[in-house]
């Protein structure tokens, strides 16, 4: 070993191997571990701890917030899933809902008489009777509900929310 042939460039950290690295052990990380993490990041972002229906919200989506990158990200769209006193939409869920009017009133009247029980069935049936695909209406349901355009599964938040929880968000556009 000399001194002289060690290189004067620094080392560069790898952003892509982090995350691929991080992806993995958040895959692998316990879901009681994960949310509780998650939670920890939400309470601090709202100056609050969540409520219990809250916590309920996320649980049903864990499997779902897992597949993001960091905890950050996590809480990022975990925010979407908490009530109404720190819930918000981002700039491209408000566009998304303005753009989609029409087809938001198709759905809200789908909505009033769905059953949520087999909600995803009774779903692909209206789609089906509209002529629609999930892409056609998954970003604006998601815009609705968790106020973001993408990221998680449209019947995952449906299920979060329940057949209350989605009335009264489409009630909020």
């Amino acid at each position: 070993f000399k001194i002289k042939k060690v290189g004067k460039s620094p080392s560069r950290f790898d952003f892509k191997k982090f995350k691929k690295i991080n992806l993995y052990y958040i895959k692998n990380i316990n879901d009681r571990d994960f949310l509780g993490m998650t939670f920890d990041g939400l309470a601090a972002k709202i100056n609050r701890d969540l409520k219990a229906e809250e916590q309920e919200r996320l649980m049903c989506v864990c499997e779902e917030l897992k597949k993001n990158t960091t905890i950050n990200n996590a809480v990022e769209i975990g925010v979407g899933f908490l009530d109404d006193d720190v819930f918000t939409r981002s700039k491209d869920a408000k566009k998304k809902i303005a753009e989609n009017r029409e087809l938001i009133e198709k759905i809200r009247s789908f909505i009033e008489t769905a059953d949520f029980k087999n909600f995803e069935e009774s779903f692909k049936v209206f789609m089906e009777d509209n002529n629609l695909k999930i892409k056609d209406v998954g970003s604006v349901l998601r815009s609705i509900l968790i106020g973001k355009k993408d990221s998680v599964g449209v019947y995952r938040c449906v299920a979060a929310f329940g057949e209350n929880g989605v009335k009264k968000r489409f009630l909020s556009v």
